[in-house]
């Protein structure tokens, strides 16, 4: 809904798609995925889907907020 009305806003910019990552986490595979575009800086941005059961996600939650920490040690403005 929000990227519609960005565009009928005249707010959208044509990207190429290699800015991104996308990594759908169905099991703890997937988390090494996540956290090496992560860490590796080389994506504007990392787009991440919890595809899995809640027992995967809570064993591999703490490797995803350790990848985030490490990138993003400071806080922002907003969670300040």
């Amino acid at each position: 809904m929000i990227k519609q009305y960005q565009i009928l806003r005249g707010k959208f910019e044509p990207q190429s798609w290699k800015i991104g990552k996308y990594v759908m986490i169905k099991n703890s595979e997937d988390v090494y995925i996540a956290c090496k575009a992560i860490n590796k800086g080389e994506y504007k941005v990392v787009c991440i889907n919890d595809h899995c059961s809640d027992k995967v996600f809570n064993e591999v939650q703490p490797r995803l907020i350790d990848a985030f920490e490490r990138k993003l040690s400071k806080k922002s403005k907003f969670e300040i």
